[in-house]
């Protein structure tokens, strides 16, 4: 078994090791960026062993110049498809096709030399801002434009949570603690502490129990700096395992 090595130094490893020398001797001229950004605990740095199972692996994004990005992206891709090893630091650099809604999930999985299926991602920065923001030119959005991604009417949100249980349909997971915090569109700040609460999923993929179609719902005790309290209720996409990615989350802040 391999000695894991968190997904953000493996692959900064992989782009100076294997990636950038293959792209400078190919295409001595390139001017791009690289990097590992966008979704994945691996990206957060809070990646596990146990987050090898799906979406993890020897991958990153390369951007490409918006003028360039049609001449090259398929020879960049099909260059790196047949030069690169199949494995790094002993993970395979391949992997399998995306499957499950959405974009779908890709999971590592033995390739042969010269046809390695690679999870290097060629783009360009317009790509990707249309990808996580539904825009392709931050000129056209103001200051306060930004702050409503992802959150509400009124500002966006950040909740982090520690809970016990196994997240699963027709289950539930108890919330012990966390951290959350609010910024409205007028600059004011509210944040405090998770005190409790749990999130529970419906019977299967197929049901909902208020939420949607295979939507969880949350109800969280919070409390503010000063100790006030605070009620979230909301939903939660994350199942079935690894096909909402991010996972999505909405809901309301009772003050």
């Amino acid at each position: 078994m391999n000695q894991f090595m968190p997904g953000l130094e493996l692959n900064r490893r992989f782009y100076n090791d294997v990636v950038q020398p293959l792209l400078a001797a190919r295409f001595p001229d390139l001017v791009y960026s690289a990097g590992l950004i966008g979704y994945g605990s691996d990206v957060l740095g809070y990646d596990t062993a146990i987050s090898t199972d799906h979406e993890w692996g020897p991958r990153l994004l390369i951007f490409l110049r918006d003028e360039e990005y049609p001449k090259l992206h398929q020879a960049i891709g099909e260059t790196l498809s047949r030069e690169l090893p199949p494995s790094f630091r002993g993970y395979p650099t391949n992997f399998s096709e995306p499957f499950g809604a959405g974009a779908g999930v890709r999971l590592l999985e033995p390739g042969e030399p010269g046809q390695i299926n690679h999870h290097i991602s060629v783009m360009t920065a317009t790509d990707l801002l249309e990808w996580e923001l539904g825009v392709r030119s931050v000129n056209s959005i103001s200051t306060r434009d930004w702050l409503k991604f992802p959150g509400t009417g009124q500002g966006t949100w950040l909740v982090l949570i520690n809970y016990t249980g196994q997240p699963m349909f027709n289950g539930s997971v108890t919330i012990v603690g966390g951290s959350w915090l609010f910024i409205f569109k007028n600059g004011g700040i509210l944040g405090g502490t998770v005190r409790s609460g749990g999130v529970t999923w419906p019977i299967d993929a197929d049901t909902s129990n208020g939420c949607g179609i295979g939507v969880a719902s949350i109800n969280a005790n919070l409390s503010r700096f000063n100790g006030k309290p605070v009620m979230l209720t909301g939903c939660l996409h994350d199942l079935p395992k690894g096909t909402v990615i991010p996972p999505k989350v909405w809901g309301t802040f009772l003050f």
